[in-house]
Order: structure tokens, then C-alpha cells, then sequence
């Protein structure tokens, strides 16, 4: 082979490498991008068929909505109490461990966690105050 024919190698596979990069870029994540919109949909839609639900005397489970770069929003009420009765640290502090626990473990969460879904929990009072929100992101729940 002689020092040209390398060259015009060494050419295409640089010209090859940045085109698979610029598609890699910016290509490839509008083409997945409504894929898993319309998984986190398709699972919405299922949850929301059963609700709302009591999950215990105190917690209704209201729906899932979804939010912005595959954010899925979990809707609760607690039903017997209002926002100036409850300890919101602590009930933070209670929750937190538990729910981070229950998203890096639980197999019926694992599709979320590959499509890198963000989780958010909304806690409202019997009168539709916000309790607390929690936010659990792919880079703390890996």
C-alpha cells in the first residue's frame, strides 16, 4: 500500500469517525427521544387506571403525571392530616432513605432506571397543600 492510499485511509475512517459522532450527537436523541416518551406514557396511562388508590388509612396515591427530560411525577394526598400538623423534616428524613432504597432495588423499576427517568413524589395535605417533594435523579439513584 503505498503513503497515499494510507492517507486517503486514514481520511474516511476521520471523516467516518466525526460523521458517526455528529450523529451520535445530534441525531440519534431525536430518535429516541419519542420512544421513550411514549414508554413513560404507555406506563402513566397504566398506573392511572387504578387511581386513585388508599394505600394505607392516611395515603392516597392520586396519579402519575409527567414532566420535562423524562421526568415522572407521583401524586399522593395524605388524607387526615394538614401542613401545619405535620413534622415536615422528619417526615422527610423518614421517606427519603426508603423511597432511594426502593428505586435502586425494585425490578419493577428497572425499565426507569435504564430510560434514566427522573422520579419525583408531590405530598399534599387533605387540603391540597404541598407537603414536600421528592426529587430523585439517574446520578443519585445509580
Amino acid at each position: 500500500m503505498t503513503q497515499k492510499a494510507n492517507w486517503k485511509t486514514i481520511t474516511l475512517i476521520l471523516i467516518g469517525a466525526i460523521a458517526f459522532g455528529l450523529f451520535s450527537q445530534f441525531v440519534l436523541p431525536k430518535l429516541i427521544r419519542p420512544a421513550v416518551n411514549v414508554q413513560l406514557k404507555e406506563f402513566a396511562k397504566a398506573i392511572n387506571a387504578d387511581a386513585p388508590i388508599m394505600l394505607t388509612e392516611d395515603i392516597r396515591f392520586d396519579n402519575v403525571t409527567l414532566g420535562k427530560d423524562n421526568r415522572i411525577i407521583y401524586n399522593y394526598t395524605l388524607v387526615n392530616i394538614t401542613l401545619e400538623e405535620t413534622d415536615t423534616t422528619y417526615f422527610k428524613n423518614q421517606m427519603r432513605p426508603t423511597m432511594s432504597k426502593q428505586i435502586r432495588n425494585s425490578l419493577e423499576m428497572l425499565t426507569l432506571r435504564e430510560l434514566k427517568t427522573i422520579f419525583q413524589y408531590n405530598y399534599k395535605d387533605k387540603n391540597s397543600n404541598q407537603v414536600v417533594t421528592f426529587v430523585f435523579k439517574p446520578d443519585g439513584y445509580n
